[in-house]
């Protein structure tokens, strides 16, 4: 499992082994880098001098396939399933067999996904095409979900919701990548960055 945290956009800093649980923080001090150590995710999240002096980002990547029954026509959400069929009622849907659903996601970023002004990005992979979902991460999520992430262009709550007010729902991709999302043998790679 990959999960890094990165702080300030200036420093990009990534665990140097995958799967550790820490990574390296970077203090910045009149632009200049002050302090370089490890610390653990936890202390780092409930760290103030961190939280106030600089941006935290973290990182969960994930993997589906595309589907001949992709339709991608709902106009107010998107959704990552783990399930493998899925039927041309589903206009939501843009990807199956995901290896996570929401409840797979770390704690730590969880935690981010529920701070107050936490900003989303879902960036979407498949046969050399990119498309990004951009929104918002909220307190109330509940992020337990085994089968389904949601991207909502509303504030709506639910189990499977992972961000709140996006900037896309299914029908505003781009026509190209849900054509290559209806090829079953599509690998597609999923990223999901939520940035404090």
């Amino acid at each position: 499992m990959f999960f890094s945290l990165l702080l300030s956009s200036k420093a990009q800093a990534l665990a140097a082994d995958r799967g550790k649980p820490w990574a390296r923080k970077l203090l910045y001090s009149n632009k200049k880098i002050s302090v370089l150590k490890r610390i653990d995710l936890g202390q780092l999240l409930s760290e103030n001098t961190v939280q106030g002096a600089t941006k935290v980002k973290a990182i969960e990547e994930l993997t589906a396939y595309g589907h001949r029954n992709i339709q991608s026509t709902h106009a107010t959400t998107l959704e990552i399933t783990k399930s493998d069929q899925i039927t041309l009622k589903g206009d939501c849907i843009i990807a199956v067999r995901a290896s996570k659903a929401i409840s797979d996601l770390t704690p730590s970023f969880k935690e981010l996904l529920r701070k107050p002004a936490s900003k989303v990005t879902l960036s979407i992979d498949v046969s050399g095409l990119r498309e990004e979902v951009k929104g918002f991460g909220d307190p109330r999520l509940q992020l337990i979900s085994r089968e389904d992430i949601v991207c909502r262009k509303s504030n709506f709550m639910c189990g499977r919701t992972l961000m709140v007010r996006a900037n896309k729902a299914a029908a505003d991709i781009d026509r190209r990548v849900i054509e290559a999302l209806r090829c079953p043998r599509s690998n597609v790679s999923i990223t999901i960055s939520v940035e404090y």
